[in-house]
C-alpha cells in the first residue's frame, strides 16, 4: 500500500509539472518570437526614425543650396563663380520665377503634383536622382564655354536659368513627397506608439504624439534642418572662396559636395517600402553591388512609371 501511495504521489506531481513546463516553453517562444503587434510597433518606430533622418538630410541640403546658389552666381569668375552683377543676378531669378509660375499652371505639372500624393516614394527617389544630375551639370556648363567671359555669355545665362528652374521644380516635388511620407509615418506611429525612448522623454510622450498627429513634428524638423544646412555650408563656402583654388575646390565645391551627399539619402530610401495599403515595410540594406544597381535602375523604373501615370491622367483630364 505504501508503494502504491508513493507511486500515485509521483504520478500526481508529474501531472502538476506538465502545465508549468508548457508555460516555460510558451514564455520562451514569446521572448524569441514577439507578438505581431509588438513587432509592428517596433518596426513603425524604426521606420519613423529612418524617414526622419531622410527629412533632416533633405531639408539640410535644401537650406545649403538656398544659401550657396545666389552666392555662386555673384562670386567672381576667378574664384569659380559666374561673376554676375546684382542687376544680372536679379534678372536671372526673375526669369526663373516666371518660368516656375508658368509651369505650375500647365496640365503636365499639375498631373505630377497629383501623382505625388498617390506615390510619394517614387517621386522622392526621382527627385533625389534628378537633383544629383542637375547639381553636377550646373558647374560643368560654364567651364565648357570659354569663348567669352562667363558674365557676358548669353549661352551660360540661358543654361543656368533652365537648370535652376528644373532644380526648383525638383525641389518642390521632393519637399512635397518627403513631407507626405513623414506625415504617414507619424500617423502610423501615433496610432500604435512603442516604447518610450530618449527622444520621446525630451519632448514628453503626449506632446510628441500630438505633434505627430498635427504635423508640427514634420514642420519643426524641416525648419530646424533648413537652418542647420545654412549654418553648416556657410563656413565651407567662405573657405573655398578666400583665395584662388583649383576648380574642384573653388566656389563650385559646395555644389559638388551636396551632390555627393544626396546618394546617402537615396540609399536610405531603399530600406523600406510603401505598399498599396499605405503601410511601410522594412526591407533592409543589400550588398554594395545590389545598392549600386538599385541607385541606377530603380529611379529609371520609377521615372517611367510616373510618366505613364501622368500621361494616363493627362488623357483623362484633371479638374481645375
Amino acid at each position: 500500500d505504501d508503494k502504491l501511495n508513493f507511486g500515485s504521489q509521483i504520478q500526481s506531481t508529474n501531472d502538476k509539472s506538465i502545465p508549468i513546463e508548457r508555460q516555460l516553453i510558451e514564455s520562451r517562444r514569446e521572448v524569441n518570437n514577439p507578438s505581431p503587434s509588438y513587432a509592428n510597433t517596433n518596426e513603425q518606430g524604426i521606420i519613423l526614425g529612418v524617414i526622419s533622418s531622410i527629412l533632416i538630410l533633405w531639408w539640410s541640403i535644401q537650406g545649403a543650396l538656398e544659401c550657396i546658389i545666389p552666392l555662386w552666381i555673384l562670386t567672381p569668375s576667378m574664384l569659380g563663380g559666374l561673376g554676375y552683377t546684382p542687376l544680372r543676378c536679379c534678372f536671372s531669378f526673375f526669369c526663373i520665377s516666371f518660368l516656375i509660375l508658368w509651369l505650375m499652371t500647365t496640365h503636365f505639372l499639375r498631373s505630377i503634383l497629383t501623382v505625388t500624393k498617390r506615390a510619394p516614394m517614387k517621386v522622392l527617389r526621382v527627385s533625389v536622382a534628378s537633383e544629383i544630375i542637375l547639381l553636377l551639370m550646373l558647374p560643368v556648363i560654364p567651364n565648357k564655354i570659354v569663348s567669352v567671359a562667363r558674365s557676358e555669355s548669353i549661352m551660360i545665362m540661358a543654361s543656368t536659368i533652365i537648370l535652376l528652374t528644373l532644380l526648383a521644380l525638383v525641389t518642390i516635388l521632393g519637399n512635397a513627397s518627403i513631407s507626405i511620407l513623414h506625415q504617414i509615418a507619424c500617423n502610423k506611429y501615433s496610432d500604435n506608439p512603442g516604447e518610450i525612448n530618449v527622444v520621446i522623454n525630451c519632448f514628453g510622450q503626449e506632446r510628441f504624439l500630438s505633434d505627430c498627429k498635427t504635423g508640427k513634428l514634420t514642420f519643426n524638423l524641416g525648419s530646424f534642418s533648413n537652418i542647420v544646412g545654412i549654418l553648416a555650408i556657410a563656413p565651407v563656402y567662405v573657405w573655398s572662396t578666400t583665395k584662388v583654388r583649383p576648380t574642384p575646390f573653388d566656389a563650385v565645391f559646395c555644389l559638388l559636395a551636396t551632390s555627393f551627399i544626396l546618394p546617402i539619402l537615396h540609399i536610405l530610401s531603399f530600406t523600406f517600402l510603401l505598399n498599396a495599403k499605405g503601410e511601410f515595410v522594412m526591407v533592409g540594406l543589400k550588398k554594395a553591388s545590389a545598392i549600386i544597381y538599385d541607385i541606377i535602375a530603380i529611379p529609371m523604373s520609377d521615372m517611367s512609371s510616373l510618366l505613364e501615370e501622368v500621361n494616363s491622367r493627362s488623357t483623362q483630364g484633371l479638374p481645375r
